[in-house]
């Protein structure tokens, strides 16, 4: 059996690097069924990328892609549900009923299939401190909901301002903005 299974990987081997000179033609470059093969033909090397939704619980050798959520229920939470949304491309959780998020000022979160833009893009303000409303004063808070609105916590001008997707320059005050204090304009 063991002279078998050597005879076969020398077979795989040679159609690999002779009839088939890309190695992610024959069996997606071991990679597994949740992995993108990509062949460097230079280096006769194959690179395996686990899929969106798959995290790598392996190495950078040896990668094995696991469902997101079945590796730490996603980073949710133990009072969340994970699930996997394509239109983000990112892990989404849910809270479990009875349980509200709460955000830690300290804790950093971004998911390891997220993808970055080389150049960045002023989304609010961007025209100095002040009031006005595409200016802010100390923003203090940020949220962006499932259709790319951005909300701002504008501490120094007592308001929460929305970008609506698209629109970098003219916010709308949708909460406060009428100074310090208690009343239902205010903040």
């Amino acid at each position: 059996m063991h002279r078998y299974y050597d005879v076969w990987q020398n077979v795989k081997h040679f159609l690999a690097t002779s009839l088939f000179p890309d190695s992610c033609t024959v069996n997606n470059g071991d990679c597994g069924a949740n992995a993108s093969c990509s062949y460097n033909a230079t280096t006769n090397a194959v690179k395996c990328t686990c899929k969106a939704g798959y995290t790598n619980t392996g190495s950078s050798v040896n990668v094995v892609c696991k469902d997101s959520c079945a590796v730490n229920n996603g980073d949710c939470g133990a009072s969340a549900t994970c699930s996997y949304n394509a239109t983000i491309n990112a892990v989404a959780c849910t809270c479990t009923d009875g349980y509200i998020y709460t955000v830690s000022a300290s804790e950093v979160s971004i998911p390891a299939g997220a993808k970055w833009s080389k150049n960045g893009v002023t989304v609010a303000g961007g025209h100095g401190g002040g009031g006005a409303r595409n200016q802010l004063f100390y923003a203090w808070g940020l949220f962006v909901d499932d259709d790319q609105t951005v909300f701002i916590a504008d501490w120094g001008n007592h308001r929460i301002v929305q970008y609506k997707n698209g629109d970098t320059t003219n916010g709308q005050v949708v909460a406060g903005g009428n100074g310090v204090g208690n009343g239902l304009h205010q903040l």
